[in-house]
């Protein structure tokens, strides 16, 4: 048996190895068609663990970011040259955030959206032990400030929060899956965002998050802030 795309849609794969990691992205063909496909490209800055599909069109370009960080076995899915094949999982992860940042666009020119298993947590708050039901005493709080140094804030990337655990362990819960983008927050004015992770099947440990953005369906009527209107800062027209 072998796996089709679905109808109407097209697919890119970052392959791991014949045992473990690998992401791709699938995309709707009519969304696609938005973007020239002569610009579109499909780059993978650490192969089977993090990949970026990149569109650019006359409506401005965007980059979609999909991620797996380093977890489990400490073995590389694919060793870099000049690094250990045991290199531990905390210190895997940590190059493939400068190696993110290496290839991240800048915000000015590029929606970046990025996804996919973090595999650290962002609070202390977002891993419950199950022993206890209390927040797990394993630290991320210097890998959530490595992403936030490296990648984060040189880009304007922030998360789009949903509070839900998503990842169902033998030993914890926790909130490993995530989104970020670099989208304006002048964006919330007039559309509506969401972000929710799905309900749990059996097909993963993982829960899928869903993060629409649509046009809001009542949009505020503008006003000019009186006091704005007093300063000498108002250009009239």
């Amino acid at each position: 048996l072998a796996w089709r795309t679905p109808a109407g849609t097209r697919a890119w794969w970052s392959h791991g190895s014949s045992t473990r990691a690998g992401v791709g992205i699938i995309a709707q063909e009519h969304f696609l068609a938005k973007f020239n496909p002569d610009l579109t490209t499909w780059e993978q800055p650490v192969p089977g663990r993090a990949a970026v599909l990149r569109l650019k069109g006359n409506m401005g370009a965007l980059d979609i970011w999909v991620v797996y960080f380093a977890t489990g076995i400490a073995n590389h899915v694919h060793t870099p040259l000049g690094e250990q094949e045991n290199e531990s999982l905390r210190r895997q992860r940590q190059h493939m955030r400068i190696r993110m940042a290496s290839y991240m666009s800048h915000p000015n020119c590029t929606l970046s959206v990025t996804a996919g298993d973090f595999n650290w947590v962002a609070s202390p708050k977002d891993r419950i032990s199950k022993d206890c039901a209390l927040e797990s005493r394993s630290n991320d709080a210097a890998e959530e400030q490595h992403w936030k140094h490296t990648v984060a804030n040189p880009f304007k990337i922030h998360e789009l929060y949903q509070p839900l655990l998503t990842h169902n362990s033998a030993l914890a819960r926790s909130r490993l899956d995530r989104v970020y983008w670099n989208q304006h927050l002048a964006e919330q004015l007039d559309r509506r965002l969401v972000c929710a992770a799905l309900e749990a099947t059996q097909l993963s440990a993982h829960r899928a998050i869903f993060c629409p953005s649509s046009p809001s369906a009542e949009r505020p009527p503008f006003s000019p802030n009186p006091v704005a209107c007093r300063s000498s800062h108002w250009l009239e027209t």
